[in-house]
């Protein structure tokens, strides 16, 4: 307990932007710390905007505390993080109330490292996020197992004109079958719509669903512009199918994640004669074997061309400063780069 109480010293100041409470501790324990902040917030003595509990669980009487913090009218917190906590279906509704009530001030809610199989919570928090009196537009959620009715719930949240979500992160998710992914993504082109950043990591995700999800960059209404796939499945040839969404001018996206995926082009890619893909990018972070080497710059009509396109490609020299992150790049290629530049 000598390093929580010395943590809590730190930040329990009333100086302090944040709050935190970190276990392990008791339920009781928890009490005590919350009802210290509430009482701060009553008196209008604390400026925190960051309430963060992390490695405790929080049992009926924590969250009525909570729920009184985060709806008084004195209360700064706009921000949520609820760690490690073990998070049920009373816990999920105890929060659906919080984002329901007029006065409370939630924009980032963060449910990291929770296991969040109970569909009915879930359900329960994506519906009090099309509450008129909802403020949230950042949701992160971590370990879930989302079956069609609970993404059936997400997608009529996002679709719904009270939605102000425009930051989603799904982490380690474990989708039942590819139909609830495409329902996702085809609510991400409707005109209420307002996500601009999804994160779907670790969360086994292939090729199988990216002609959908090229089709939704594709849909004029379709807000995205930051887009990441890390640690998952998709390849080289889910890559050439996400490359056919940049030849429209609808195509919004200007940062895609695909590190961690198991990627290698080779001289066949489709992304070396058609690289339109890299264009349109601000950011690019690939961890990818990249297999191209000089004799196929031979066999290319303009090699001069080409190697601008590898140029803005590698080293993010395009007018929109391409950032790429890539790596076994071919020595002879480079040698044949530096040539070029110098």
């Amino acid at each position: 307990m000598g390093d929580y109480k010395k943590q809590k010293k730190l930040v329990t100041s009333i100086t302090s932007c944040f709050f935190s409470i970190i276990g392990p501790c008791s339920t009781e324990e928890l009490c005590i710390e919350l009802n210290e902040l509430f009482v701060m917030i009553f008196r209008d003595e604390c400026k925190a905007f960051v309430l963060s509990i992390v490695d405790i669980d929080l049992d009926e009487n924590a969250l009525v505390v909570l729920t009184k913090i985060m709806i008084h009218p004195n209360s700064r917190i706009s921000m949520l993080c609820l760690l490690n906590n073990n998070l049920t279906e009373l816990d999920l509704c105890y929060l659906a109330k919080i984002i329901e009530h007029p006065d409370n001030k939630l924009t980032w809610l963060e449910l990291k490292r929770n296991q969040l199989v109970n569909n009915n919570g879930l359900i329960k928090l994506y519906t009090s996020l099309r509450n008129q009196h909802c403020k949230v537009n950042k949701l992160t959620c971590h370990s879930s197992r989302v079956d069609a009715n609970t993404m059936l719930g997400l997608s009529e949240t996002l679709v719904h004109p009270y939605n102000k979500l425009t930051d989603l992160t799904l982490e380690n998710i474990q989708f039942n079958d590819t139909t609830c992914l495409i329902d996702l993504y085809k609510s991400l082109r409707h005109e209420h719509c307002k996500v601009t950043c999804l994160r779907l990591a670790e969360s086994n995700i292939g090729n199988e669903t990216m002609l959908e999800l090229s089709e939704t960059l594709k849909h004029p209404t379709c807000r995205l512009t930051n887009l990441s796939f890390y640690t998952n499945n998709i390849t080289e040839v889910g890559m050439d199918i996400l490359n056919d969404a940049f030849k429209t001018p609808y195509t919004k996206l200007e940062r895609l994640d695909l590190t961690g995926n198991p990627i290698e082009l080779n001289m066949n890619s489709k992304l070396y004669k058609d690289i339109i893909f890299f264009y349109k990018l601000i950011s690019l972070e690939l961890s990818i074997n990249v297999n191209i080497h000089y004799h196929i710059l031979k066999k290319m009509n303009d090699i001069r061309d080409i190697c601008l396109k590898i140029i803005r490609f590698v080293w993010g020299l395009s007018t929109k400063n391409v950032k790429c992150n890539i790596r076994r790049l071919p020595v002879e290629l480079i040698r044949k780069v530096r040539e070029f530049l110098y």
